[in-house]
């Protein structure tokens, strides 16, 4: 079994535990504070919920427009913080250790979800990354190794060009193993009428 399922099976457990306590200490903070005893096990439910969401939101958006990350982040830090205070009201009447031990599984809810969607996320890309970053540095080194090569394809293009006016860029793209829009400049380029040096 590799480490990332024995991290991400841990994580769930915890999670798990973690979803458990602070379920019970919300469901209370929720018939303490007059929700109907056949609803209240909907409050931690939808608490925690947010969370959940917010987390698995904020992961799958960090790429988005900085409006909608905001929302991603609000929405999880305000389950956060809502978890922490049901938490630690369920030790009201302890001392300030007694409220902190309280807001602990609000805060392990918290940061074992934000690691297990990291895990699952991370989990299944480690083939795609490895390829990605493989075919960019493939892509750098036969850039870097084009690069003198380049002067004497513009050349090779030119005399191409005089032999085949109407060529393309797809055909040119294809050719020397540019993109359509260097094609297209280097065309431009070799259609141009020489100029005399006097």
């Amino acid at each position: 079994m590799s480490a990332l399922r024995i991290a991400a099976g841990t994580t769930a457990v915890v999670a798990l535990a973690a979803a458990i306590l602070s379920w019970d200490a919300l469901r209370w903070a929720a018939l303490q504070s007059g929700v109907d005893p056949r609803l209240a096990w909907l409050w931690p439910v939808a608490v925690d919920g947010a969370i959940a969401t917010g987390t698995i939101a904020a992961l799958a958006l960090r790429r988005a427009r900085l409006r909608v990350r905001a929302w991603s982040w609000t929405v999880l830090g305000a389950g956060v913080v809502v978890s922490l205070v049901g938490n630690a009201s369920h030790a009201a009447a302890g001392n300030p250790l007694h409220r902190i031990a309280a807001a602990v599984p609000a805060l392990a809810l918290a940061a074992s979800l934000h690691l297990l969607v990291v895990l699952a996320r991370e989990g299944s890309l480690p083939a795609r990354t490895t390829a990605r970053v493989a075919a960019q540095r493939s892509d750098n080194l036969v850039g870097l190794a084009r690069e003198p090569a380049r002067a004497v394809a513009r050349a090779r293009l030119t005399a191409l060009v005089s032999r085949q006016p109407d060529l393309g860029p797809a055909e040119v793209a294809r050719r020397f193993g540019v993109s359509r829009s260097t094609a297209k400049r280097w065309l431009s380029q070799a259609r141009r009428p020489a100029v005399e040096v006097q």
